[in-house]
């Protein structure tokens, strides 16, 4: 996990992914796939969220929905959806699945010009 975080911080977001994708490779291998699993999403998703680019992990997200007890994977799902356009949608999954773990602060209240929603 570490090698996908450096290859994410020194700006090589193919390589980072790819990094995250091993590491999960290996959990698995060590008996631990739901693990390993999520450890390829969370990474995959951190490494997308930099660039703007959650909605391209939509697919994915709503199959991962479906299952009970989503837990935090409500949360993105809702921000692939909003990052989609599909704010109705988002809103039904982020009331859902409230702020918890994984909650993401509006952009514009950290920078001072709005307020949380």
């Amino acid at each position: 996990m570490y090698r996908g975080q450096r290859a994410a911080v020194d700006g090589d977001p193919a390589g980072a992914i790819e990094r995250y994708q091993e590491a999960a490779a290996a959990m698995t291998r060590f008996g631990l796939a739901r693990a390993g699993a999520g450890v390829g999403s969370f990474g995959r998703f951190a490494v997308l969220v930099t660039q703007d680019r959650v909605a391209d992990m939509l697919a994915d997200l709503e199959r991962v929905y479906q299952v009970p007890d989503a837990g935090g994977w409500g949360e993105m799902y809702a921000l692939a959806l909003a990052a989609a356009g599909r704010t109705a949608e988002a809103r039904a999954a982020a009331a859902a699945h409230p702020a918890g773990a994984l909650a993401v602060p509006d952009r514009r209240a950290r920078a001072g010009r709005g307020r949380a929603r």
